[in-house]
């Protein structure tokens, strides 16, 4: 990477840092989703997900823990951590486990923690999946992970059908049930709601990069994740239908903009300065006292 240098010796802080972060927002994240296909759209098996970004899910909702005890939805937002929601069913033979596992490598691979940084949450659509089956799923994740997140950070919860279908609708989660193969028809897809429980964005697919759920992360906390250089980087951005991000050049060109006029005024700043302080050392060498020696003085 190009390494640029300023000869002026002023305050550069703030000039490194800006300079730094346009160098990141032009290493811009892929563009394309890898989204899972098959031979019948969601849309066709009455499985597709609608987007509610900005409605809130209810508060009131009832589930039940990987312990057996009742675990209000409420317990889960703290108003300071934003939450990943997954929805499936934890005997799922193949798509809800593509879509824990992606989830699992995006929270080990991104630098925010689980418990620390946000919480994740795995709600079950399927009511008759045990608390034994939540902890089964939650045992295996949890250490898998590794790091310092407890089961109250990386819950996992089941339900009767009436909640979660409630929880389903908030967040454009739809599901059907199939008799015929006794599985559920439903797409794919991880959810990033803010602490207060408002729908932020909609990750499709089975794979989600580390980057595009760091961004989804620091924009549901609203600035109260990472910091100045994450936050620009995040101005670079914009979210895609798909839930991912790609570079918006437009607003590139706005941190350009606004890195070319702050380099002209800090430059300017500084000449102006030193300017000044050149003038005011004239100034006092012009009026300083003319000292006699002594034989004039005697003269």
């Amino acid at each position: 990477m190009t390494q640029v240098v300023f000869t002026y010796r002023g305050p550069r802080l703030t000039l490194q840092l800006f300079v730094a972060a346009l160098a990141l927002c032009a290493m811009s994240v892929p563009s394309s989703a890898q989204l899972l296909r098959d031979t019948h759209p969601a849309e066709d098996l009455g499985s597709a997900i609608h987007d509610r970004r900005g409605e809130s899910i209810p508060m009131d909702l009832m589930f039940t823990d990987a312990m057996g005890k009742p675990a209000a939805i409420s317990n889960y937002f703290d108003g300071e951590r934003p939450v990943v929601l997954i929805l499936g069913y934890y005997d799922c033979p193949l798509l809800c486990t593509l879509v824990f596992q992606g989830a699992y490598e995006a929270f080990a691979e991104v630098d925010f923690s689980i418990g620390e940084d946000y919480r994740a949450l795995a709600v079950s659509i399927d009511p008759t999946n045990t608390p034994a089956d939540a902890a089964s799923k939650q045992g295996g994740y949890l250490a898998m992970y590794g790091r310092d997140a407890g089961p109250e950070d990386w819950a996992f919860l089941v339900s009767d059908a009436r909640s979660v279908e409630r929880l389903a609708q908030a967040v454009g989660f739809e599901y059907r049930y199939m008799p015929k193969s006794d599985e559920y028809s439903h797409g794919s897809a991880i959810f990033i709601l803010t602490p207060e429980g408002v729908v932020s964005n909609v990750i499709k697919g089975v794979e989600y990069p580390p980057k595009h759920l760091r961004l989804a992360l620091m924009e549901a906390a609203d600035g109260n994740m990472g910091n100045l250089l994450d936050r620009i980087v995040l101005f670079c951005h914009i979210v895609q239908p798909d839930g991912q991000y790609t570079l918006a050049a437009f607003r590139v060109m706005q941190v350009s903009g606004a890195l070319t006029v702050l380099v002209l005024g800090v430059v300017i700043g500084g000449l102006f300065l030193s300017g000044h302080r050149k003038a005011r050392r004239l100034e006092r060498g012009a009026t300083a006292p003319t000292l006699r020696s002594p034989k004039t003085a005697s003269a």
